[in-house]
C-alpha cells in the first residue's frame, strides 16, 4: 500500500520491528512508513495515522514535538472512531472524483 502525502507517494510496509516499536517513518533515502507486523486493526490504524503525521511534520518542516504528534494521533483517531459516518462523508466529499467540484 502507498499513501499520498502532498507530492510524496509513501510506501507503507509491514515488517518485524523491535518489540517496543509499533511504527516508524523513514525520510531517507526515500520516504517510507514501516508498521509492526501483527498489530491489531485499531492499533495499526492509530500507528499509521501517527506515522503519517510524522511524515507531514518532516516534509513541511513543521516544529511539532513527539508529544504533540501523539495528541494529534489520539484525538484524530478518536474523532474517526466516534464519528465514522461523518468521517466517511468527509472522505467522500474530498475524494479525487469530487475534488474539482465547487465546495
Amino acid at each position: 500500500m502507498n499513501i499520498k502525502v502532498g507530492a510524496l507517494d509513501v510506501p507503507v510496509v509491514h515488517k518485524k520491528l523491535d518489540e517496543a516499536i509499533w511504527g516508524q517513518y523513514n525520510p531517507y533515502p526515500t520516504p517510507s512508513i514501516w508498521l509492526q507486523e501483527g498489530l491489531d486493526p485499531k492499533h495499526e490504524a492509530l500507528t499509521l495515522l501517527h506515522e503519517i503525521i510524522e511524515c507531514i511534520v518532516d516534509t513541511y518542516g513543521l516544529q511539532v514535538s513527539e508529544g504533540s504528534i501523539r495528541v494529534l494521533e489520539n484525538v484524530l483517531g478518536l474523532i474517526a472512531m466516534e464519528n465514522p459516518e461523518e468521517v466517511l462523508g468527509w472522505v467522500s466529499r474530498l475524494s479525487k472524483s469530487n475534488f474539482n467540484e465547487k465546495i
